[in-house]
């Protein structure tokens, strides 16, 4: 029991050692640098996610106050949703710590994680390189509207409709001359 007791108290010590070396950084240091932020909100999210640490406890371990750790606490959440670069570092972090901790008994939870991360950054990646559509299946995209629009528009309505449709093609006519000027 009393080992138990003695690993559970230098958990967060140990923490800031693992993220020291893997990150390069001291989270302990009094900064609001990017690095040394996102990394003193990867201890934070790790401790209480992951340990279940009270909020008061992790801010004791770096001499903040509870309200600072849970706001680092949850922008870690968002940064993991949203920057990969930022969740690559937390899954470094958290693979090293379970290392050191559990002896890779949490190796099925590092590798869903990098799973999901992998899986999130392949579906962006593939909306940036859509290929983008071939021009007359756009052209066909706007007669169908277009053909939709004149559905829905009331028969006693059809009248205004082709004025400003009619309008609406000589001003473009209009701007189609003066750009060949």
């Amino acid at each position: 029991m009393k080992q138990y007791t003695e690993l559970l108290i230098n958990k967060p010590k140990l923490l800031k050692d693992i993220i020291g070396q893997t990150l390069s950084i001291d989270i302990g240091l009094k900064t609001r640098q990017q690095p040394v932020v996102e990394a003193r909100f990867i201890y934070f999210y790790i401790l209480r996610e992951k340990e279940g640490m009270t909020l008061q406890t992790i801010g004791k371990t770096l001499e903040l106050n509870h309200a600072t750790v849970l706001h680092g606490f949850k922008k870690a959440a968002f940064w993991i949703e949203q920057d990969y670069e930022f969740a690559q570092k937390y899954i470094t972090c958290l693979s090293n710590y379970y290392k050191e901790v559990y002896d890779m008994s949490k190796d099925e939870e590092i590798i869903e994680l990098k799973r999901k991360l992998n899986t999130k950054r392949t579906v962006e990646v593939e909306q940036v390189y859509e290929p983008p559509k071939r021009p007359m299946k756009r052209i066909n995209e706007v007669y169908n509207k277009l053909h939709i629009l004149i559905d829905k528009t009331p028969e006693e309505k059809a009248e205004d409709l082709l004025t400003r449709v009619q309008a609406i093609y000589s001003m473009m006519q209009m701007d189609l001359k003066r750009k060949r000027v």
